[in-house]
């Protein structure tokens, strides 16, 4: 059962700055969005200067209960009284989303796919739309500059004419960054999803077998009836100089190769042991992540706060610098956090 979702909120001069004990239903994120609060990443709030305080506090009272703890800077008569808390009843565990097939895990890997190349195809046109439009703002007949014969007024049009192609190219290349990042997870979920629809089928076939020597003919005719009961190719691989042996499976489309099993699939003497697929780790066959533009949405909000958090420590660091006896370099700081 999932703790209930606690509250702090604030006011100041009509300024309302809510923050949640973890993230509140859609219902009430919906409603403190309606009244004009927005996120703040930075502080991890919500924050906005709605027409009434009061009806939001209020509204929130109704949701959640009475909060943790009210700061007001504003009359308290206009505040509502507070009610003693309703019996609440637990929020429902949230349904853990059915793990697609791996026909859906593959269609959702060629949407993305295709979002990207139709992405790819934008920045292209507004590249070209740029170059276009600069050489017939700075570039005469004959494509040499004639900056240098342009009045102020001509630069300045030129410049406004190209900040918006400037930004459509650059919005362009934004787009295609995030979708390569849902490409790669769209992938991670069809490789996982390829795994636990034939994974159980190729175990079923090969421990058939475990107990028997695992020479060429043994190796044929494992993968020949497992591509019998599936429609694919999936081979065992014996690493007798390694701790770990390895299986592929191969599509038409594509091969999927489960390297680093935790443990040998054959014995010292070269016979078949046991498969198990639930004993491959994350790591070998990784888990879904079943909202994969939402946890794209994540990463980019995390490296926005890593962003300006490094900004922070550069800023610190040159202050630190320029303090620093003049001319003595061996004690200067240096952020070193990664681009």
């Amino acid at each position: 059962m999932k703790t209930p979702v606690t509250y702090t909120a604030s006011v100041n001069d009509g300024i309302l700055s809510v923050s949640f004990s973890r993230k509140p239903r859609l219902s009430v994120r919906e409603n403190i969005r309606g009244a004009g609060l927005k996120y703040d990443a930075a502080s991890t709030a919500w924050t906005g200067k709605p027409e009434n305080p009061a009806s939001v506090l209020e509204m929130l009272r109704e949701a959640l209960g009475k909060p943790s703890s009210v700061t007001v800077s504003v009359d308290p008569e206009e505040l509502p009284e507070a009610e003693p808390d309703p019996e609440q009843e637990p929020e429902p565990e949230p349904e853990t989303p059915r793990p697609p097939t791996y026909e859906e895990a593959r269609a959702e890997l060629e949407r993305f796919t295709a979002a990207k190349k139709s992405a790819e195809d934008a920045r292209d046109e507004a590249h070209r739309l740029y170059h276009e439009t600069f050489s017939a703002c700075y570039m005469d007949a004959e494509g040499i500059s004639r900056r240098h014969e342009m009045t102020d007024e001509e630069l300045a049009a030129a410049s406004e004419a190209l900040a918006p192609l400037k930004d459509a190219e650059m919005s362009a290349y934004a787009e295609i960054e995030r979708l390569e990042m849902c490409v790669r997870f769209a992938a991670q979920n069809r490789d996982r999803a390829f795994f636990d629809k034939y994974g159980p089928a190729a175990a079923e076939v090969f421990n058939r077998y475990s107990g028997k020597p695992f020479g060429p003919k043994t190796s044929e005719k494992i993968t020949s009836e497992i591509e019998a009961k599936t429609g694919i190719s999936v081979r065992f691989w014996r690493h007798a100089q390694y701790s770990s042996d390895s299986v592929t499976f191969r599509v038409p489309d594509s091969c999927y190769s489960l390297h680093g099993y935790p443990r040998k699939l054959f014995d010292d003497d070269g016979k078949i042991l046991r498969f198990d697929p639930a004993e491959v780790s994350t790591e070998l066959a990784p888990p879904y992540v079943p909202d994969v533009e939402g946890r794209v949405a994540e990463l980019a909000a995390l490296r926005r706060e890593i962003d300006a958090a490094k900004n922070a420590i550069d800023r610190l660091c040159e202050q630190y610098s320029s303090l620093l006896p003049s001319g003595d370099r061996s004690d200067r700081l240096y952020c070193r956090l990664g681009s």
